[in-house]
């Protein structure tokens, strides 16, 4: 739970996880992010689907993983 008593929606994971990819997350961000993906089958997947995704890109892009 946030600080506020509220739960992270699968759509605030979503941009959680892209957001990473350019921003690292703050200790409550990634704990928050870890919660929710380990109850949550759907962001466990899209999670999975993500880190595929960026690492082609990384692939496409020459960056270093």
């Amino acid at each position: 739970m946030t600080r506020d008593g509220k739960k992270l929606s699968c759509r605030d994971t979503t941009w959680l996880v892209c957001g990473a990819r350019d921003t690292p997350l703050d200790a409550e961000q990634a704990r928050l992010l870890d919660e929710h993906i380990a109850t949550c089958t759907a962001c466990q997947v899209a999670a999975r689907q993500f880190a595929a995704l960026f690492g082609q890109l990384d692939d496409l892009f020459g960056r270093a993983r």
